[in-house]
């Protein structure tokens, strides 16, 4: 699930399928007072969504009735005896719509960009919903399986899925495990290797270079979804950290065999939707993290 802030009183929420490789976007026109009968918005800031659109599941709107047996949206009376609703209003629904014959949005340009859709809002007014389904270009869809069998690898440990990866974790000694998982900035400079820490924009640098460095901020940010947090804007804005984390491993010798396996499959992670990066970054890094771990404890005594 993705949620966006379009404005203050407009908010999209995204949720993906990972089996179906579909998407619902609902878009809410909120009205949390008595929108004026005479407000019309005339512009909204276009949806851009990257796929395909198959349908627009509903879309529909609340509208004050007009007419002298009909008081204005403020002129509510609460009944005494039992809970009455607002009389006063009318719902326009329609469903399952081709673009074309929607009344809310029209396709628009896309700058060029094929990957994305541009959606124009032709009338969206307070008290609005629209919901759209859509469906992922199938040029994605590969890095989207191999993704799926990565983690499902990683979440049940079959062995053949992640058989590369434990090789070459297996050849890691505890020199190795520590450049992968720690080093400080201060490390990493004395051995002349790269330019300390990875610095996220609007929050600071990571602790630690290494892997856990990320882990400790996912940590967090998993429990509680907070798609929000600087770190997730960072990579579904572009692929800074996703390269920083195997460009340095690759550096050293001793963990290049580790950098090249992260490189290659980090590769599907930057192919499918910016909104889907965060998810699967996190799913990527941690299953390499916890066979890491394995491997520092199977080196260490009792």
């Amino acid at each position: 699930v993705f949620v966006d802030q379009v404005d203050a009183d407009i908010v999209a929420v995204t949720r993906h399928c990972p089996g179906t490789h579909q998407s619902v976007i609902l878009v809410a026109y909120t009205a949390f007072s008595h929108p004026d009968p005479d407000y019309r918005r005339d512009y909204v800031k276009p949806l851009r969504v990257e796929g395909t659109v198959d349908e627009v599941i509903l879309e529909a709107t609340l509208k004050h009735r007009s007419g002298p047996r009909y008081s204005r949206p403020d002129g509510f009376q609460k009944n005494g005896v039992v809970i009455n609703g607002l009389e006063d209003y009318v719902l326009e629904l329609r469903e399952h719509l081709k673009l074309s014959e929607s009344q809310m949005l029209r396709s628009g340009e896309s700058g060029g960009d094929s990957d994305l859709t541009q959606l124009d809002w032709t009338d969206f007014q307070p008290g609005s919903i629209v919901a759209i389904r859509v469906s992922l270009h199938d040029r994605v869809k590969p890095a989207l399986s191999l993704l799926r069998e990565l983690v499902s690898s990683f979440t049940h440990r079959v062995v053949p899925s992640h058989g590369e990866l434990r090789e070459v974790i297996s050849r890691l000694d505890l020199s190795d495990l520590n450049k992968a998982l720690y080093r400080c900035a201060e490390e990493e400079r004395e051995e002349g290797q790269g330019a300390g820490v990875y610095e996220i924009p609007d929050f600071g640098p990571t602790v630690y270079c290494g892997l856990q460095g990320f882990m400790s901020l996912l940590s967090n940010i998993r429990p509680s979804n907070d798609l929000g947090h600087p770190m997730c804007n960072n990579l579904r804005q572009g692929n800074w950290m996703i390269d920083y984390v195997w460009q340095r491993l690759k550096r050293n010798s001793g963990t290049a065999e580790l950098g090249e396996w992260l490189e290659k499959n980090l590769l599907a992670v930057t192919s499918v939707p910016r909104y889907l990066v965060p998810s699967y970054f996190d799913l990527v890094i941690t299953g390499a993290y916890c066979l890491l771990l394995d491997r520092a404890c199977s080196l260490m005594s009792s």
